[in-house]
């Protein structure tokens, strides 16, 4: 009797030692899992860093493309109203 409980035991700390070696394996994995991620995040920061550079830059460009288009036409309306206001005065 006595060495059926004890094979019980046996058997039963068998598949407690399975699982913790099934626990390690799973948290190594995990720890892998969180460097990649890391490193995964650290690249997203410099490209998203990289692309808001960027879009500051050609903000101002258009914008800049904006003011000349508007400081041309004003030269243009300028050129034009200048023999008509020269004929009322």
């Amino acid at each position: 009797m006595a060495k059926d409980i004890t094979l019980k035991i046996d058997k039963q700390l068998d598949v407690l030692k399975d699982q913790v070696k099934d626990n390690i394996k799973t948290e190594e994995k995990r720890g892998a899992d969180l460097g990649n991620l890391e490193k995964r995040s650290s690249n997203l920061m410099k490209t998203s860093i990289a692309f808001k550079k960027q879009a500051e830059k050609t903000k101002y460009q258009m914008m800049w493309e904006l003011y000349k288009w508007y400081m041309i036409a004003g030269i243009l309306v300028l050129i034009l109203l200048l023999p008509i206001i020269k004929i009322f005065i």
